[in-house]
């Protein structure tokens, strides 16, 4: 394995563990965030509905408890959302589409309820003699979460591409002076014992190449002493031949 391939494994594999810890962490809060935020909607229009109904006193009868039909009407459901007005177990107001079985819950606060395989998540209040139901089809929730999930991780997914890809051309460009002098290196005879020269190097690389150096000056003194040495001893040997 080249030591460009293990970098990139090694700081690689670190930024996307990293990066997916991170990722997760931030998908974990955004969904509890996000159901969060949906209850609050379904208790704040539940609140909404009760309140414009104490307001308008011409749309119920409180004394009889009777709903006057021509002046009680609920606007079009929001996606997902149903909504439900009830005096007394009857119900004198429901948003169009709502169902009495997916808004019909037992106790007060939030409730999740499974309608003829649909999940439903409501919230229930009682306030002046009325009860108001809001209620949210879970299948709606999970589409929204999803969208916002896709929507929120597609910045984390190209930003860590973006970073490997600069992680790529980082290392290459941080190993091209380990590159040339391998070239410089190869391009040599064997027969080459001087010192490397006007090779730019990387200030982490000097201490490569001055001990290069310094081996290249003792192997060159070493060869010298070599030559010195049989030079005399073959001197030596053709003096006696001579006489």
């Amino acid at each position: 394995m080249t030591l460009r391939l293990r970098l990139l494994l090694m700081i690689g594999i670190s930024m996307i563990l990293l990066w997916g810890a991170v990722a997760l962490w931030m998908l974990h809060g955004l969904d509890k965030e996000m159901q969060r935020t949906l209850d609050q909607r379904l208790a704040m229009s539940a609140h909404m509905v009760a309140g414009l109904m104490s307001q308008n006193p011409a749309a119920w009868d409180g004394r009889t408890g009777k709903a006057g039909p021509s002046t009680l009407s609920m606007p079009v459901e929001a996606k997902g959302l149903a909504c439900q007005v009830s005096m007394r177990g009857e119900v004198i107001a429901r948003t169009p589409g709502a169902t009495p079985e997916s808004l019909a819950t037992a106790g007060l606060g939030f409730a999740d309820r499974e309608i003829k395989g649909e999940n439903w998540r409501s919230y229930t209040l009682e306030t002046n003699g009325l009860r108001v139901t809001t209620a949210d089809r879970l299948t709606e929730r999970d589409t929204l979460l999803r969208n916002v999930t896709v929507a929120a991780s597609t910045p984390f997914v190209a930003a860590l591409i973006g970073s490997l890809l600069v992680l790529w051309f980082g290392v290459g460009s941080g190993l091209l002076p380990l590159e040339r002098l391998r070239q410089v290196l190869a391009s040599r005879t064997p027969d080459a014992l001087t010192p490397i020269q006007n090779v730019p190097v990387s200030r982490d690389l000097l201490p490569l190449v001055n001990t290069l150096n310094h081996l290249l000056a003792r192997m060159s003194e070493t060869i010298s002493r070599e030559r010195r040495f049989t030079s005399d001893a073959a001197h030596e040997l053709r003096t006696p031949l001579t006489a």
